[in-house]
């Protein structure tokens, strides 16, 4: 069997992945430098924080993670995620922010949202909670609720691994039986509960690393309500990932389907219209996927992602 993470494969995936990017394609000896400042900032200070600027304009403290290099990079970690909540999103809206790592569409909204608005940011990583937490305190946005549980399908302690890229920390499937130093336990919320006697939201980011269906499991009267008061939900799609919870990852468009929702792509600003799960390049890809009760006018033929 092959191992494509030996050298001989790695260069040339890691290659292909920068000639994919569009700050490369528009600016390619700016993204190239800009490589290379990233790698020498951290060789030289690898604890402290650094100070980024995303492409909307609000500063965030990061450490040396895929998040805050592609910040760095590019203005944006995902600039497709990032465009559909400016999109969607309008001043006294709420935004539940599920996964919200150092805080990067958690800022995007509270600026977009403004003071009649209000944002809702689940981060379990007690060390990313931190950052999350600097950042909320370094951009003044008294509009955010910063939680540090886990979402989840029901209220309880879970496992939670604790990795070196923190982007990629995730709780623990169940009955898994490994325990290791950096396993770590949190609480668990579901966001029916939390959002029961509050403001329900408009719009639900959920990028948990493969537990997004256990989340919108803990969601069911959420997305049971009608199509005007139902929350829009940007969820992540990685079949390499749901495979950890022993789930297809097309269960999750399965399901909210079976709840009501039209699944759509949303590429370079546009909708795509999913009439099966999408396409992906490989078990390895991810994407992210929008789901909505009030299907969007109008959107391309369906097409790979």
């Amino acid at each position: 069997m092959m191992n494509w993470n030996t050298p001989r494969y790695l260069w040339p995936r890691k290659l292909r992945l920068l000639l994919s990017r569009d700050d490369f394609r528009r600016h390619p000896f700016r993204s190239v430098v800009r490589r290379v400042v990233w790698r020498m900032r951290w060789s030289l200070y690898p604890e402290r924080l650094w100070k980024v600027r995303a492409s909307d304009g609000f500063p965030l403290f990061t450490k040396c993670w895929g998040a805050g290099a592609l910040i760095y990079y590019q203005g944006a970690s995902e600039p497709d995620t990032a465009g559909f909540i400016r999109h969607f999103l309008k001043p006294g809206m709420v935004f539940a922010d599920v996964g919200a790592n150092l805080g990067e569409y958690t800022l995007l909204a509270a600026h977009v949202l403004g003071t009649s608005g209000r944002v809702h940011a689940f981060e379990p990583n007690p060390n990313v909670f931190e950052i999350l937490r600097k950042n909320i305190e370094l951009n003044h946005c008294g509009n955010v609720t910063a939680c540090p549980e886990a979402v989840w399908e029901r209220e309880t302690v879970v496992g939670f691994e604790l990795t070196p890229n923190p982007g990629l920390s995730a709780v623990q499937p169940e009955k898994q039986g490994k325990e290791s130093a950096r396993t770590i336990t949190v609480r668990t919320v579901t966001l029916d509960n939390y959002f029961a006697d509050a403001t329900k939201p408009n719009l639900i980011k959920v990028d948990v690393e493969g537990a997004e269906l256990q989340v919108l499991n803990g969601a069911t009267s959420l997305l049971a309500l009608p199509p005007l008061h139902a929350p829009v939900v940007i969820f992540e799609y990685g079949p390499c990932n749901t495979q950890r919870f022993r789930y297809a990852a097309d269960s999750t468009i399965r399901f909210l389907r079976a709840h009501g929702y039209v699944v759509y792509g949303w590429h370079r600003g546009a909708p795509v219209c999913l009439e099966g799960p999408p396409v992906l390049p490989g078990m390895d890809a991810v994407c992210n996927l929008v789901a909505t009760k009030r299907p969007f006018a109008t959107s391309p033929k369906p097409r790979d992602l």
